[in-house]
């Protein structure tokens, strides 16, 4: 692995490489203990509140048992990220339906 490259070139170098959902499932038990693991769900528990937006970002915090500082973050996050971006996000989440 480069040492120039950013920390998400390199982690999606390396996913693109995986070939299955088997493959890729035993890489992220090698490198996310399993807090890591859930608290990356749960980023994207709070993602796919904030892009529904069917709850205030307050009730959200409170059904998904995180801080409004989280919530925060990641409401941050999607003000400043293209409409691509977006996009991509959403049809990842499976939330185009």
């Amino acid at each position: 692995m480069s040492k120039n490259l950013a920390a998400e070139e390199v982690l999606a170098e390396l996913f693109c490489k995986i070939d299955s959902k088997e493959s890729l499932s035993e890489l992220l038990t090698m490198l996310l203990t399993r807090d890591e693991a859930d608290d990356i769900v749960k980023r994207l528990d709070i993602l796919t509140g904030l892009i529904s937006a069917k709850q205030s970002q307050r009730d959200l915090a409170q059904s998904l048992k995180v801080s409004i500082a989280k919530i925060t973050r990641a409401s941050n996050l999607l003000k400043n990220i293209t409409p691509q971006q977006r996009e991509n996000l959403i049809k990842l989440l499976q939330l185009d339906n």
